[in-house]
Protein backbone atom coordinates (compact mmCIF):
# COMPACT_ATOMS: atom_id res chain seq x y z
CA UNK A 1 0.00 0.00 0.00
CA UNK A 2 1.62 3.72 -0.72
CA UNK A 3 0.79 5.76 2.16
CA UNK A 4 2.16 9.15 3.26
CA UNK A 5 2.80 10.71 6.46
CA UNK A 6 2.20 14.44 7.36
CA UNK A 7 4.14 15.30 10.08
CA UNK A 8 7.41 13.79 11.53
CA UNK A 9 7.48 14.02 15.28
CA UNK A 10 7.55 10.70 17.22
CA UNK A 11 3.49 9.55 16.07
CA UNK A 12 4.22 9.98 12.37
CA UNK A 13 8.24 8.99 12.00
CA UNK A 14 7.27 5.09 14.14
CA UNK A 15 4.14 4.80 12.43
CA UNK A 16 5.80 5.42 8.79
CA UNK A 17 8.89 3.68 9.67
CA UNK A 18 6.86 0.86 11.03
CA UNK A 19 4.74 0.68 8.23
CA UNK A 20 7.80 0.70 6.11
CA UNK A 21 9.73 -2.17 7.35
CA UNK A 22 6.44 -4.36 6.56
CA UNK A 23 6.70 -3.79 2.88
CA UNK A 24 4.54 -0.66 2.38
CA UNK A 25 5.80 1.91 0.83
CA UNK A 26 5.79 4.95 2.89
CA UNK A 27 6.33 8.50 2.12
CA UNK A 28 6.99 10.99 5.35
CA UNK A 29 6.73 14.86 4.74
CA UNK A 30 7.38 17.65 7.23
CA UNK A 31 8.05 21.42 7.25
CA UNK A 32 11.54 20.78 8.89
CA UNK A 33 14.50 20.43 6.11
CA UNK A 34 16.88 19.91 9.21
CA UNK A 35 14.42 16.57 9.87
CA UNK A 36 13.66 14.95 6.54
CA UNK A 37 17.78 15.07 5.55
CA UNK A 38 18.32 13.21 9.15
CA UNK A 39 15.20 10.74 8.12
CA UNK A 40 16.53 10.27 4.58
CA UNK A 41 20.23 9.69 5.48
CA UNK A 42 18.88 7.16 7.96
CA UNK A 43 19.37 8.60 10.96
CA UNK A 44 16.43 8.83 13.74
CA UNK A 45 15.63 12.96 15.09
CA UNK A 46 14.64 11.18 18.63
CA UNK A 47 16.25 8.27 20.59
CA UNK A 48 13.80 5.33 20.14
CA UNK A 49 15.44 1.23 20.53
CA UNK A 50 15.29 -0.52 17.29
CA UNK A 51 13.69 2.28 15.09
CA UNK A 52 16.50 3.50 13.30
CA UNK A 53 17.24 0.15 12.59
CA UNK A 54 14.45 -0.60 10.77
CA UNK A 55 14.04 3.27 9.21
CA UNK A 56 17.93 1.98 7.24
CA UNK A 57 16.62 -1.35 6.74
CA UNK A 58 13.17 0.59 4.96
CA UNK A 59 15.50 3.03 2.87
CA UNK A 60 17.67 0.29 1.78
CA UNK A 61 14.14 -1.31 0.53
CA UNK A 62 13.43 1.87 -0.94
CA UNK A 63 10.13 1.21 1.22
CA UNK A 64 10.60 4.76 2.95
CA UNK A 65 11.37 8.56 1.71
CA UNK A 66 11.18 11.84 3.17
CA UNK A 67 10.34 15.30 1.87
CA UNK A 68 9.16 18.74 2.78
CA UNK A 69 6.79 18.87 -0.35
CA UNK A 70 2.98 17.58 0.34
CA UNK A 71 1.47 17.18 -3.08
CA UNK A 72 4.40 14.98 -4.17
CA UNK A 73 3.71 12.81 -1.24
CA UNK A 74 -0.20 12.73 -1.64
CA UNK A 75 0.56 12.27 -5.08
CA UNK A 76 2.26 9.17 -4.34
CA UNK A 77 -0.32 8.00 -1.70
CA UNK A 78 -3.61 6.22 -1.26
CA UNK A 79 -3.67 6.54 2.67
CA UNK A 80 -2.38 9.40 4.46
CA UNK A 81 -2.17 10.03 7.87
CA UNK A 82 -1.98 13.06 9.92
CA UNK A 83 0.38 13.20 12.50
CA UNK A 84 1.37 16.96 13.39
CA UNK A 85 1.04 17.94 17.18
CA UNK A 86 -1.63 18.96 19.68
CA UNK A 87 0.19 20.65 22.27
CA UNK A 88 -1.90 21.95 25.31
CA UNK A 89 -2.36 26.35 25.26
CA UNK A 90 -2.17 28.09 28.77
CA UNK A 91 -5.59 27.25 29.29
CA UNK A 92 -5.54 23.93 28.77
CA UNK A 93 -7.57 24.21 25.71
CA UNK A 94 -5.85 21.97 22.60
CA UNK A 95 -4.28 24.04 19.76
CA UNK A 96 -5.88 22.58 16.26
CA UNK A 97 -3.79 25.16 14.23
CA UNK A 98 -1.42 22.73 12.75
CA UNK A 99 -3.72 19.71 11.92
CA UNK A 100 -6.16 22.89 10.69
CA UNK A 101 -3.58 24.29 8.25
CA UNK A 102 -2.67 20.60 6.83
CA UNK A 103 -6.36 19.82 6.50
CA UNK A 104 -7.00 22.97 4.28
CA UNK A 105 -3.96 22.30 2.61
CA UNK A 106 -5.54 18.73 1.56
CA UNK A 107 -8.56 19.93 0.68
CA UNK A 108 -6.80 22.32 -1.96
CA UNK A 109 -4.75 19.47 -3.40
CA UNK A 110 -7.81 17.51 -3.65
CA UNK A 111 -9.47 20.14 -5.82
CA UNK A 112 -6.81 18.79 -9.02
CA UNK A 113 -6.84 15.45 -7.91
CA UNK A 114 -8.78 12.70 -9.90
CA UNK A 115 -8.96 9.84 -7.53
CA UNK A 116 -9.72 9.16 -3.74
CA UNK A 117 -7.92 9.61 -1.18
CA UNK A 118 -8.26 7.96 2.31
CA UNK A 119 -7.34 10.55 5.54
CA UNK A 120 -6.90 9.20 8.49
CA UNK A 121 -6.28 11.19 11.73
CA UNK A 122 -3.34 9.75 14.19
CA UNK A 123 -3.02 12.73 16.03
CA UNK A 124 -4.56 13.29 19.70
CA UNK A 125 -7.80 15.43 19.06
CA UNK A 126 -10.66 16.36 21.75
CA UNK A 127 -14.39 14.68 21.26
CA UNK A 128 -15.78 16.57 18.21
CA UNK A 129 -13.21 17.85 16.43
CA UNK A 130 -13.75 15.58 13.31
CA UNK A 131 -17.20 16.26 12.75
CA UNK A 132 -17.04 19.73 14.21
CA UNK A 133 -14.23 21.10 12.76
CA UNK A 134 -12.32 18.66 10.32
CA UNK A 135 -14.92 17.76 8.08
CA UNK A 136 -16.63 21.32 7.38
CA UNK A 137 -13.17 22.23 6.42
CA UNK A 138 -13.55 19.93 3.21
CA UNK A 139 -15.37 21.43 0.61
CA UNK A 140 -18.65 19.90 -0.66
CA UNK A 141 -17.45 19.34 -4.08
CA UNK A 142 -14.69 17.14 -2.69
CA UNK A 143 -17.21 14.50 -1.48
CA UNK A 144 -19.87 14.38 -3.76
CA UNK A 145 -17.13 13.54 -6.50
CA UNK A 146 -15.86 10.92 -3.87
CA UNK A 147 -12.25 12.13 -3.62
CA UNK A 148 -11.58 11.77 0.21
CA UNK A 149 -12.89 9.58 2.85
CA UNK A 150 -12.30 10.51 7.10
CA UNK A 151 -11.25 8.36 9.54
CA UNK A 152 -9.65 8.82 13.01
CA UNK A 153 -7.36 5.92 14.77
CA UNK A 154 -5.46 7.16 17.24
CA UNK A 155 -2.46 5.81 18.64
CA UNK A 156 -1.22 4.14 22.08
CA UNK A 157 2.73 4.28 21.48
CA UNK A 158 4.68 4.74 24.13
CA UNK A 159 8.46 6.24 24.40
CA UNK A 160 10.91 3.98 24.56
CA UNK A 161 8.76 0.96 23.88
CA UNK A 162 6.79 2.64 20.57
CA UNK A 163 8.47 -0.09 17.90
CA UNK A 164 7.13 -3.25 20.40
CA UNK A 165 3.82 -1.51 20.82
CA UNK A 166 3.10 -0.74 17.00
CA UNK A 167 3.88 -4.38 16.55
CA UNK A 168 1.95 -5.63 19.22
CA UNK A 169 -1.20 -2.97 19.74
CA UNK A 170 -3.13 -3.35 22.78
CA UNK A 171 -6.26 -2.76 20.82
CA UNK A 172 -6.89 -0.67 17.40
CA UNK A 173 -9.33 1.62 17.42
CA UNK A 174 -10.75 2.97 14.60
CA UNK A 175 -13.78 5.85 13.32
CA UNK A 176 -14.55 5.78 10.14
CA UNK A 177 -17.07 8.14 7.70
CA UNK A 178 -17.94 5.34 5.37
CA UNK A 179 -17.09 1.31 4.61
CA UNK A 180 -14.05 2.19 1.91
CA UNK A 181 -11.37 4.06 4.31
CA UNK A 182 -12.92 1.29 7.27
CA UNK A 183 -12.08 -1.86 5.02
CA UNK A 184 -8.86 -0.29 3.35
CA UNK A 185 -7.23 0.18 7.77
CA UNK A 186 -8.64 -3.17 8.20
CA UNK A 187 -6.30 -4.06 5.18
CA UNK A 188 -3.26 -2.30 6.74
CA UNK A 189 -3.63 -3.30 10.21
CA UNK A 190 -3.76 -7.10 9.27
CA UNK A 191 -0.85 -6.39 7.62
CA UNK A 192 0.94 -6.33 10.81
CA UNK A 193 1.94 -9.90 12.04
CA UNK A 194 -0.25 -11.42 14.99
CA UNK A 195 -4.03 -11.21 15.76
CA UNK A 196 -5.53 -8.13 14.68
CA UNK A 197 -8.48 -7.21 16.71
CA UNK A 198 -10.22 -3.85 15.38
CA UNK A 199 -12.78 -1.95 17.39
CA UNK A 200 -15.05 0.18 14.76
CA UNK A 201 -16.83 3.06 16.95
CA UNK A 202 -17.89 6.62 16.83
CA UNK A 203 -15.90 9.33 16.00
CA UNK A 204 -16.71 10.86 19.50
CA UNK A 205 -16.00 7.63 21.03
CA UNK A 206 -12.86 7.11 19.61
CA UNK A 207 -11.68 10.56 20.04
CA UNK A 208 -12.42 10.57 24.14
CA UNK A 209 -10.98 7.00 24.19
CA UNK A 210 -7.43 8.13 23.84
CA UNK A 211 -7.85 10.77 26.36
CA UNK A 212 -9.77 8.10 28.75
CA UNK A 213 -6.68 5.94 28.18
CA UNK A 214 -4.22 8.22 29.47
CA UNK A 215 -6.16 9.94 31.61
CA UNK A 216 -6.12 6.22 33.36
CA UNK A 217 -2.53 5.61 33.24
CA UNK A 218 -2.14 9.07 34.85
CA UNK A 219 -4.69 8.23 37.61
CA UNK A 220 -2.82 4.73 38.17
CA UNK A 221 0.66 6.30 39.09
CA UNK A 222 -0.94 8.97 40.79
CA UNK A 223 -2.94 6.74 43.13
CA UNK A 224 0.43 4.17 43.66
CA UNK A 225 2.35 7.46 44.81
CA UNK A 226 0.22 8.73 46.73
CA UNK A 227 -0.11 5.32 48.72
CA UNK A 228 3.31 5.24 49.04
CA UNK A 229 3.54 8.20 50.98
CA UNK A 230 1.26 7.11 53.25
CA UNK A 231 3.14 3.21 53.30
CA UNK A 232 6.43 4.93 54.27
CA UNK A 233 4.64 6.66 56.71
CA UNK A 234 4.03 4.04 58.64
CA UNK A 235 6.81 1.38 57.79
CA UNK A 236 5.30 -0.36 55.24
CA UNK A 237 6.95 -0.91 51.71
CA UNK A 238 4.67 0.79 49.15
CA UNK A 239 5.80 -2.04 46.55
CA UNK A 240 4.50 -5.13 48.89
CA UNK A 241 1.28 -2.96 48.88
CA UNK A 242 1.14 -2.39 45.56
CA UNK A 243 2.13 -5.80 44.21
CA UNK A 244 -0.32 -7.10 46.51
CA UNK A 245 -2.96 -5.08 44.84
CA UNK A 246 -2.10 -6.39 41.18
CA UNK A 247 -2.16 -9.73 42.57
CA UNK A 248 -6.27 -9.69 42.84
CA UNK A 249 -7.10 -9.90 39.18
CA UNK A 250 -10.90 -10.92 40.14
CA UNK A 251 -11.58 -7.43 41.56
CA UNK A 252 -8.45 -4.76 41.22
CA UNK A 253 -6.80 -5.24 37.96
CA UNK A 254 -10.09 -6.63 36.33
CA UNK A 255 -13.22 -5.58 34.52
CA UNK A 256 -14.57 -4.73 38.13
CA UNK A 257 -16.17 -1.87 39.00
CA UNK A 258 -15.27 0.04 35.78
CA UNK A 259 -18.56 0.70 34.11
CA UNK A 260 -20.15 3.97 34.85
CA UNK A 261 -23.31 4.13 36.96
CA UNK A 262 -24.83 5.78 40.00
CA UNK A 263 -22.53 6.90 43.12
CA UNK A 264 -20.96 4.14 45.17
CA UNK A 265 -22.19 4.45 49.40
CA UNK A 266 -21.76 0.91 51.56
CA UNK A 267 -19.94 0.01 55.23
CA UNK A 268 -16.20 0.13 53.37
CA UNK A 269 -15.64 2.43 50.33
CA UNK A 270 -16.46 6.04 51.99
CA UNK A 271 -15.18 4.71 55.68
CA UNK A 272 -11.92 3.72 54.37
CA UNK A 273 -11.34 7.07 52.18
CA UNK A 274 -12.44 8.84 55.27
CA UNK A 275 -9.63 7.32 57.14
CA UNK A 276 -6.76 7.62 54.47
CA UNK A 277 -7.34 10.99 54.12
CA UNK A 278 -7.48 11.18 58.25
CA UNK A 279 -4.10 9.44 57.75
CA UNK A 280 -2.11 11.79 55.19
CA UNK A 281 -3.73 14.96 57.11
CA UNK A 282 -2.43 13.53 60.39
CA UNK A 283 1.38 12.96 58.72
CA UNK A 284 1.22 16.21 56.99
CA UNK A 285 0.62 14.66 53.59
CA UNK A 286 -1.26 16.18 50.54
CA UNK A 287 -3.00 13.05 48.81
CA UNK A 288 -5.13 15.45 46.43
CA UNK A 289 -6.44 12.08 44.08
CA UNK A 290 -7.79 9.93 47.26
CA UNK A 291 -8.88 12.79 49.42
CA UNK A 292 -10.85 13.77 46.32
CA UNK A 293 -12.55 10.56 45.50
CA UNK A 294 -15.46 11.40 48.15
CA UNK A 295 -16.10 14.66 46.28
CA UNK A 296 -16.41 13.09 42.95
CA UNK A 297 -18.94 10.41 44.33
CA UNK A 298 -20.91 13.29 45.86
CA UNK A 299 -21.09 15.45 42.35
CA UNK A 300 -22.32 11.99 41.11
CA UNK A 301 -25.22 12.47 42.87
CA UNK A 302 -25.57 16.21 42.82
CA UNK A 303 -26.11 15.29 39.31
CA UNK A 304 -28.72 12.64 39.73
CA UNK A 305 -30.48 15.03 41.40
CA UNK A 306 -30.58 17.88 39.15
CA UNK A 307 -31.33 15.23 36.42
CA UNK A 308 -34.24 13.57 38.16
CA UNK A 309 -35.51 17.85 39.06
CA UNK A 310 -35.42 18.01 35.44
CA UNK A 311 -36.78 15.20 33.84
CA UNK A 312 -39.47 13.80 35.98
CA UNK A 313 -43.28 14.41 36.21
CA UNK A 314 -46.07 13.57 38.99
CA UNK A 315 -45.49 11.55 41.78
CA UNK A 316 -41.72 10.27 42.49
CA UNK A 317 -40.95 6.47 43.68
CA UNK A 318 -37.49 4.83 44.46
CA UNK A 319 -36.89 1.79 43.86
CA UNK A 320 -33.96 0.53 45.23
CA UNK A 321 -32.67 2.19 47.80
CA UNK A 322 -29.98 -0.05 49.69
CA UNK A 323 -26.32 0.72 48.72
CA UNK A 324 -26.19 -1.68 46.13
CA UNK A 325 -27.98 -5.25 44.25
CA UNK A 326 -28.31 -8.24 46.35
CA UNK A 327 -28.29 -7.12 50.02
CA UNK A 328 -30.50 -5.17 52.13
CA UNK A 329 -27.87 -2.91 53.68
CA UNK A 330 -28.45 0.63 53.92
CA UNK A 331 -25.34 1.85 55.47
CA UNK A 332 -24.04 5.25 53.57
CA UNK A 333 -26.57 4.62 50.66
CA UNK A 334 -26.25 6.96 48.20
CA UNK A 335 -29.90 6.39 47.00
CA UNK A 336 -30.59 7.73 50.75
CA UNK A 337 -28.69 10.98 50.32
CA UNK A 338 -30.47 11.57 46.90
CA UNK A 339 -34.02 11.25 48.50
CA UNK A 340 -33.15 13.36 51.32
CA UNK A 341 -31.83 15.88 49.40
CA UNK A 342 -34.70 15.33 46.88
CA UNK A 343 -37.24 15.88 50.07
CA UNK A 344 -36.96 19.52 49.99
CA UNK A 345 -38.14 19.76 46.61
CA UNK A 346 -41.05 16.91 46.67
CA UNK A 347 -43.74 16.69 49.63
CA UNK A 348 -43.76 12.79 48.37
CA UNK A 349 -41.78 10.18 47.68
CA UNK A 350 -42.51 6.58 47.92
CA UNK A 351 -39.84 4.17 48.08
CA UNK A 352 -40.21 0.10 47.56
CA UNK A 353 -37.27 -2.54 47.39
CA UNK A 354 -37.29 -6.40 47.04
CA UNK A 355 -34.08 -6.67 49.17
CA UNK A 356 -35.72 -5.16 52.43
CA UNK A 357 -37.84 -7.07 54.77
CA UNK A 358 -38.68 -4.37 57.06
CA UNK A 359 -39.60 -7.32 60.09
CA UNK A 360 -35.64 -8.15 59.96
CA UNK A 361 -33.94 -5.28 59.84
CA UNK A 362 -31.24 -5.26 63.25
CA UNK A 363 -28.91 -3.16 64.93
CA UNK A 364 -27.57 -0.18 62.58
CA UNK A 365 -29.54 -1.03 59.64
CA UNK A 366 -32.68 -0.73 61.67
CA UNK A 367 -31.77 2.31 63.08
CA UNK A 368 -30.96 4.17 59.18
CA UNK A 369 -34.33 3.04 58.45
CA UNK A 370 -35.87 4.62 61.31
CA UNK A 371 -34.41 7.53 61.07
CA UNK A 372 -34.98 7.50 57.27
CA UNK A 373 -38.91 6.89 57.91
CA UNK A 374 -39.03 9.34 61.00
CA UNK A 375 -37.22 12.20 58.72
CA UNK A 376 -38.38 11.63 54.74
CA UNK A 377 -41.91 10.31 55.70
CA UNK A 378 -42.15 8.25 52.60
CA UNK A 379 -44.91 5.98 51.23
CA UNK A 380 -43.37 2.50 51.77
CA UNK A 381 -44.67 -0.26 49.17
CA UNK A 382 -43.87 -4.27 49.77
CA UNK A 383 -45.44 -4.72 47.07
CA UNK A 384 -44.01 -3.54 43.29
CA UNK A 385 -47.37 -3.68 41.69
CA UNK A 386 -48.93 -1.18 44.52
CA UNK A 387 -46.02 0.47 44.18
CA UNK A 388 -45.77 1.03 40.41
CA UNK A 389 -49.64 1.93 40.31
CA UNK A 390 -49.08 4.96 42.62
CA UNK A 391 -46.46 7.04 40.97
CA UNK A 392 -45.79 8.60 37.75
CA UNK A 393 -41.56 8.74 37.71
CA UNK A 394 -40.10 5.72 38.61
CA UNK A 395 -36.05 6.15 39.95
CA UNK A 396 -34.70 2.69 39.40
CA UNK A 397 -31.43 1.97 41.25
CA UNK A 398 -30.13 -1.54 40.71
CA UNK A 399 -32.03 -4.91 39.10
CA UNK A 400 -34.91 -4.42 41.03
CA UNK A 401 -36.39 -7.53 38.51
CA UNK A 402 -40.09 -7.43 40.21
CA UNK A 403 -40.77 -3.65 39.47
CA UNK A 404 -39.82 -4.36 35.82
CA UNK A 405 -41.65 -7.40 35.28
CA UNK A 406 -44.82 -5.27 36.73
CA UNK A 407 -43.98 -2.42 34.44
CA UNK A 408 -44.08 -4.87 31.43
CA UNK A 409 -47.25 -6.43 32.85
CA UNK A 410 -49.30 -3.82 33.95
CA UNK A 411 -49.28 -2.12 30.78
CA UNK A 412 -49.09 1.32 32.77
CA UNK A 413 -46.95 4.37 30.90
CA UNK A 414 -44.52 5.07 33.07
CA UNK A 415 -41.45 8.00 33.33
CA UNK A 416 -38.56 5.43 34.37
CA UNK A 417 -35.01 7.08 35.57
CA UNK A 418 -32.06 4.61 36.11
CA UNK A 419 -29.93 6.02 38.08
CA UNK A 420 -27.09 4.05 36.05
CA UNK A 421 -27.47 5.54 32.93
CA UNK A 422 -28.19 8.96 34.04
Amino acid sequence: MNISIIGLGYVGVITGVCLSSLGHKVFGCDLSKEKVKMLSNGVMPFLEYGCEELLKKSILNKTFSASTSLKDMLDESDLTFVCVGTPSLNNGEVDLSSIKKVLKDINEYLKNRDRWLGICIRSTIPPGTINNTVIPIFNVENYLNNKYSIAFCPEFLREGNSVNDFFKPPLTVTASSDNKIKMLLNELWSSIPGKFQGNEVSFEEAELYKYTSNAFHALKISFANEISLISKEYNANPNVVMDLLKSDTLLNISTKYLRPGYAFGGSCLPKDLRALSHLAKKNNLVIPVLSNILKSNENIILNAKNHIIKNSYGAIGFAGITFKDGTDDLRESSVLKLIYDLSKKYDKISVHDENIDINNLTGVNLKIWQKFIELIEPVVYEKAEDFIKSVDTIIIHGLQENVFKEIRKSNLKKNVIDLNEI
